[in-house]
């Protein structure tokens, strides 16, 4: 009886390793991965009402649509500054998030460069770029970049109608940080000068034709934020002046057709007392002592072949999330350059195949006609999704673990679903293009709707 039982205690010991070695692909749970679940990026975390921090998503509009003679380049948000504003605290926080920040848009299956996003959500929507929909697409994807944390508003303005907010206002006296030339090759003077509309605008583009860390959009970020905090702390001190721009919002066309919010006219003057209350500080304890800059940095190194990103610092964000709303948030998953790579050599197939299943199993759902009532294609239909759902869970598993033999397990059933996927097809009359189902439709990624569902140009 010892004996049995011992042998009944090392084979329940055993079992659920057997299982695991075996059946790892079949039960591996479904995980936040955005590229098998498209909402994965919804999160919730917010803060509580009580901390009274409130959350303004500014945001950089670059050039119109401009015809490049290769394709038509998408208006993308090449300047995105979070402005945390605690009156609690007489502070308010200015983080800047690097355009290129590799970067999952909820809602949508791919992987984009965060200044894309606009792109993505009005795209999907059908709409044009600077739509509500792309605006809160924009809002969702920095939400998750900041772990879940609430965005309660956003506005966006163009370049011309920065320019013309930035004349409105009469100009601003700063100190710029380097000599360059602007736009019109004007020549802009290292020190203090006075930079009127478009010289705020030449600044805060300045990149490639900076003459201190050319081609960073890192340094440029933070041009940006000490720029910003000038012109904020000269509207806090000037009342009449905050008032003016207020007002042009309706009375000047360019300004009107240039910028863009979430809030009603009704709120603006309830941002404006916001800002007028906070500028008591400003004499209390000086600019510094109200204004905290930060930048969710990372490296910027080649990825998918063909573009550059911004893989973020994970310590540094986490850091930043909590010195700004003293909250601890999980690091990010699916963002580092070693799932990047392994993505490009070998999880980007798991996913093409997977895309294109459901592109069949779409078709089955509108052609319910198409299916015959034969026992060959029941066979077909059971092998295929046997087939998708263990390339589905061996892609989750090897995108946790990026092992060599789970990636080569998931390679193997992705094989297995592509051979399943064409003999049901086979049966369906599915639609082929050259007589063969499309498993993958692009060299690169981003222009794979099989990848990214919704294309970018990213040029």
């Amino acid at each position: 009886m010892r004996k049995l039982v011992s042998l009944l205690i090392l084979l329940f010991m055993a079992f659920p390793l057997y299982v695991c070695a075996e059946t790892s692909a079949q039960s591996a749970p479904l995980t936040d991965n955005p590229l098998i679940n498209r909402e994965a990026g919804r999160t919730s975390l917010a803060l509580e009402p009580s901390e009274g921090i409130i959350n303004f998503l500014l945001i950089g509009m670059d050039s119109d649509e401009k015809d490049t003679g290769y394709l038509v380049e998408d208006n993308h948000t090449d300047a995105m500054i979070v402005m945390a504003v605690n009156p609690k605290a007489n502070r308010i926080d200015l983080i800047s998030i690097p355009r290129d920040t590799i970067a999952y848009v909820p809602g949508t299956r791919g992987v984009y460069k965060i200044n894309g996003a606009i792109n993505v959500g009005s795209k999907r929507a059908s709409r044009p770029t600077m739509s509500a929909e792309g605006f809160e697409a924009v809002r969702d994807t920095v939400s998750w970049l900041l772990g879940g944390i609430r965005i309660d508003h956003y506005l966006a303005v163009n370049m011309e109608a920065m320019a013309e907010i930035g004349n409105v206002i009469g100009g601003i006296d700063f100190n710029v940080e380097m000599s360059y030339a602007g736009e019109g090759r004007k020549i802009y003077r290292k020190g203090m000068q006075h930079l009127d509309g478009q010289g705020i605008v030449d600044y805060f583009q300045a990149r490639k034709n900076a003459t201190v860390n050319p081609g960073s959009d890192l340094a440029r970020t933070g041009r940006q934020r000490a720029l910003l905090t000038a012109i904020m702390t000269k509207l806090m001190v000037n009342p009449s002046i905050l008032l003016s721009l207020t007002k042009s919002y309706t009375s000047n066309e360019i300004i009107r057709q240039g910028f863009f919010t979430d809030m009603d006219l009704k709120d603006l003057p309830s941002l404006m007392q916001l800002m007028l209350t906070l500028s008591g500080g400003l004499k209390s304890s000086g600019t510094d002592g109200v204004f905290h800059l930060h930048v969710i940095s990372g490296a910027y190194r080649n990825a998918f072949g063909n573009w550059k990103f911004t893989f973020t610092d994970q310590e540094n964000r986490r850091e930043v999330i909590r010195q700004v709303y003293g909250v601890d948030v999980p690091e990010l998953k699916y963002v580092s350059y070693s799932y990047a790579k392994w993505l490009y050599t070998s999880g980007f197939r798991a996913i093409r195949h997977l895309s294109a299943s459901d592109d069949i199993r779409k078709f089955m759902d509108e052609n319910p006609d198409k299916a015959p009532d034969t026992d060959a294609f029941r066979k077909a239909l059971e092998a295929f999704n046997l087939a998708y759902d263990r390339t589905r869970d061996t892609f989750i598993l090897a995108a946790e673990t990026m092992d060599s033999k789970d990636t080569q397990n998931m390679t193997i059933q992705a094989n297995k679903l592509k051979e399943a996927g064409n003999a049901l097809a086979k049966l369906l009359s599915y639609p082929k293009k050259n007589g063969k189902v499309v498993w993958s439709a692009a060299k690169y990624h981003d222009e794979d709707r099989l990848v990214n569902e919704v294309y970018v140009n990213f040029r």
